[in-house]
């Protein structure tokens, strides 16, 4: 009768993985629907199983649903307590729903209190992974852009009411500190958090930390639109367009020889190369009509 009773478990457990499988499979096709109904089957066979709460709160995340993400990830990280990626995962389903806004006559929104209390837990969450896993990129990240949320939704209420400059100031400086901290750890994608470092420091008045970051982010990604736009920004505000030039030039060379080729990428660079040839023109052309105005910066 034991031996029955392994064998029917150990069937189970083969279903279960083989559904695993297939779920995997359809969640890389962007086949979200497929993929929930595997993974649920494989949940059936095997409910002590914590990877397929997982993988179902994944699913629903990768299909823009934070709510049911996060009743997965509940599930799974009440299978197992100490999995750092389950309590990650409900960290990003939760800071999705609190850096998401609703319209207000929306019955599941919570208004803000509802956002704060998302993005809170986020950063509860991501704290908790971070000390069972200090070298987690994950956990320093999810910290960073909830801090950089909220410092932008600060900024934004100080147009309507009186919010304390330095308590703003603060959230900019730990959002760029832990923002930093990923990228030092090895974030996956770490051009986007040197952009958001760079926005972060660009508040804090820190000008040339910010270029520096910029630069750092268009070394990682030159495909990175954000970056350029706001390099170009800092270039004619500055008359300064030489570094901006010479990091296009080395972007277009990088990227121009990948393979296989990605002419629109190479478009999208020419393109910003073009925008700062004009910018240049059009101050070179300024310049010129201040000289010859009579009682201009050229009259004498």
């Amino acid at each position: 009768m034991v031996a029955v009773a392994v064998v029917f478990i150990d069937t189970r457990g083969f279903l279960a993985q083989m559904l695993q499988f297939g779920g995997t499979a359809a969640m890389r096709g962007g086949r979200h629907e497929a993929a929930e109904r595997a993974f649920a089957k494989a949940e059936h066979y095997t409910p002590w199983n914590w990877e397929c709460a997982e993988q179902r709160g994944l699913t629903a995340l990768a299909a823009g649903d934070a709510e049911r993400a996060n009743l997965h990830f509940r599930r799974a990280l009440a299978l197992n307590p100490q999995s750092f990626m389950a309590l990650i995962n409900l960290a990003n389903a939760r800071m999705r729903e609190g850096l998401s806004p609703r319209p207000a006559d929306d019955p599941g929104a919570g208004g803000m209190d509802g956002r704060i209390d998302a993005l809170e837990e986020a950063a509860a969450c991501a704290r908790r992974a971070g000390e069972l896993c200090p070298a987690l990129p994950e956990a320093s990240e999810i910290r960073g852009r909830v801090l950089f949320g909220w410092a932008k939704e600060l900024e934004a209420a100080s147009a309507t009411q009186e919010i304390d400059a330095a308590m703003v100031a603060e959230q900019w400086r730990a959002a760029a500190g832990y923002l930093e901290q990923a990228i030092e750890l090895g974030a996956r994608t770490p051009g986007p958090l040197y952009a958001m470092v760079a926005q972060a420091r660009l508040r804090l008045g820190d000008d040339e930390e910010a270029e520096c970051a910029l630069m750092e982010a268009v070394d990682a990604d030159p495909t990175l639109d954000s970056a350029w736009a706001l390099l170009l920004r800092m270039g004619e505000q500055a008359g300064r367009y030489a570094p901006l030039e010479e990091a296009l030039n080395y972007a277009l060379y990088e990227v121009s020889k990948r393979e296989p080729p990605e002419p629109e990428r190479v478009a999208a660079i020419q393109g910003w190369l073009s925008k700062t040839e004009e910018a240049r023109a059009g101050e070179r052309e300024e310049s010129a009509g201040d000289r010859a105005l009579p009682g201009g910066p050229g009259d004498e």
